[in-house]
């Protein structure tokens, strides 16, 4: 079993949030949000995996982000999952708020290379 190290929770949020901004499929930043809300409201990640599911299903988180967060978040506790979702939020706003050419970040899976490419972008 890996241990959940906060390196291992950036990379995570990391790849969640570039599924979450597909142009083509993108989740609204009020959802990303809600999740976050969700946890911190119930304090069960069960719970909140029922949550992403129903929202699946109701077409308000394309399927590739669900089962990305939803293979995550089934491997973390309570305090390791409002982590990943904080990390998610700021990383999905980062994403979203800098212009920066999809093609340059779709293929990105850690943290430091999402953050090397958007600060390229700052210059």
């Amino acid at each position: 079993m890996t241990a959940v190290t906060e390196d291992l929770l950036l990379d995570k949020a990391t790849v969640a949030a570039i599924k979450a901004t597909k142009p083509d499929d993108k989740v609204d930043k009020t959802t990303v949000n809600n999740l976050l809300t969700f946890l911190q409201s119930t304090r069960n990640v069960k719970e909140l995996e029922a949550y992403i599911l129903r929202q699946i299903g109701r077409h308000e988180i394309n399927p590739e982000t669900g089962k990305e967060l939803l293979s995550t978040l089934s491997t973390l506790n309570l305090d390791q999952a409002l982590l990943y979702l904080g990390y998610l939020k700021w990383l999905y706003e980062a994403i979203t708020g800098v212009n920066v050419d999809r093609r340059e970040i779709e293929n990105v899976k850690r943290f430091d290379e999402l953050v090397r490419k958007l600060a390229e972008k700052m210059r």
